[in-house]
């Protein structure tokens, strides 16, 4: 019993990613909060949390921080910066059967695909096994427990306007679960292009 929840203290939850700048993050919690006058079952990404994953690494040893952080900045240092322009919206699986609502841009360059695959080629080797679907960079707005019919319609037809993120900063992000709801903790950061 005191091993499995000694194990457990020493288990993180963690991903990779690039945050979202303040302006993004602002221009999301006003649509957050006028979404939130159709009073639908909806579970709001907390916009402070809003970023963009390039690889979920899931649950691993605390151990395993040191080696991955050398793999990250390996990669990210050898790759240069880039900008996305985040112009559109989307659902998974669809709008027709929403369970997530995002945003995201409506063409991504040569430079983020790049980037995640040489980050899953450098993790493999640490036991993570590389994610085989089709890319579709995105920051989630909301998860949809329930048919939130109002809600979804008004992401399908919403428009604004495009909203540069700037491409420079590769976090390790730690996901620590607290009653009050998901807390992010930076682990590492590296600068693209710094070699």
């Amino acid at each position: 019993m005191v091993q499995v929840g000694k194990f457990e203290k020493e288990t993180i939850r963690t991903f990779i990613c690039f945050d979202a700048s303040p302006k993004i993050k602002n221009h999301i919690r006003i649509l957050q909060d006028n979404a939130r006058a159709f009073g639908e079952n909806v579970k709001w990404t907390q916009p402070e949390n809003i970023h963009l994953t390039l690889k979920f690494l899931g649950d691993m040893h605390k151990k395993q921080i040191g080696a991955i952080a050398e793999q990250m900045e390996q990669v990210v240092q050898a790759n240069k910066p880039f900008r996305l322009i985040i112009s559109k919206t989307g659902a998974f699986p669809d709008f027709n059967n929403p369970a997530v609502l995002w945003m995201g841009p409506e063409k991504h360059g040569k430079g983020l695909k790049q980037l995640i695959e040489q980050l899953e080629d450098a993790l493999a080797p640490l036991g993570f096994e590389k994610d085989k679907r089709e890319l579709v960079p995105h920051l989630t707005l909301a998860r949809l427990w329930q048919k939130a019919s109002k809600t979804t319609e008004s992401f399908k037809n919403l428009v604004f306007d495009p909203m540069p993120l700037s491409c420079r900063n590769v976090v390790l992000m730690q996901s620590i679960l607290h009653p009050s709801g998901v807390v992010y903790k930076p682990l590492k950061v590296v600068r693209l292009g710094d070699r």
